[in-house]
């Protein structure tokens, strides 16, 4: 929810410096309440890929672009820092609770669909249920085939993301989680490029090469480290 706020306001380049805030709100989490201080070489990968992603994300760095309001700005933060947490105590818990990633989905959703049934009131408008119209509320939207389709779709979809990040986080960690969700990032940008004919300009491949230098490096360290003896 506070993602979708700071999007809605923030301008794009505040919103997309904000979300690569995660990964140093991550750090700076484990560090002062789990101990985990990262290595100098981790460390370096992380900050060279952050820069990079920056750079190939963030199109213009002027000042009037990164103008942003005091309430945009708590909630990029807010939401940084939220999902931080969120990815931490993704895998924390399943290790607490000896439970998988989709017990753990499986426990929490119940409490989720209660926490967004009682905080839809005061974020969207209820409207009353009505057949054959749709007036801009949740009750008076006219549901088709095509639209109930793209419902589930998404529902299914947003489901497996989920279920998805508790597995991968409990058989890796919160940072390669993090990392690897720039390597998204990185295909996206490329993929602009290679299929969509966006414009490739010297900060964009300059932000790519940064954020796979941090990346291949990242994945090297922890390849060395798992490859080490009594490594689990």
């Amino acid at each position: 929810m506070l993602n979708n706020l700071s999007l809605q306001l923030n301008p794009v380049s505040v919103y997309q410096i904000l979300k690569i805030a995660v990964t140093p709100c991550l750090v700076a989490i484990e560090m002062t309440f789990y101990g985990r201080r990262p290595s100098r070489s981790v460390a370096a990968c992380i900050l060279v890929l952050c820069v990079g992603v920056a750079l190939a994300t963030v199109n213009d760095f002027n000042v009037d672009t990164l103008d942003a309001s005091a309430l945009g700005l708590v909630a990029g933060l807010g939401s940084a820092v939220m999902s931080a947490l969120y990815q931490i105590w993704s895998g924390t818990k399943q290790k607490e609770l000896g439970l998988s990633g989709t017990q753990l989905v499986h426990a929490c959703t119940p409490a989720a669909l209660g926490i967004l049934t009682l905080l839809v009131p005061f974020f969207d408008r209820l409207g009353t249920p009505g057949a054959g119209y749709d007036d801009g509320t949740v009750l008076g939207y006219a549901y088709t085939a095509p639209a109930v389709t793209a419902i589930l779709l998404s529902a299914v979809l947003g489901l497996g993301v989920t279920v998805t990040t508790m597995v991968w986080i409990g058989l890796t960690s919160s940072m390669t989680y993090n990392v690897v969700g720039h390597v998204k990032t990185v295909i996206i940008v490329a993929g602009g490029f290679a299929l969509f004919g966006d414009d490739v300009t010297g900060q964009k491949l300059a932000g790519l090469t940064f954020a796979m230098s941090g990346i291949v490096g990242y994945s090297w360290l922890k390849m060395a480290d798992a490859a080490k003896p009594g490594a689990r």
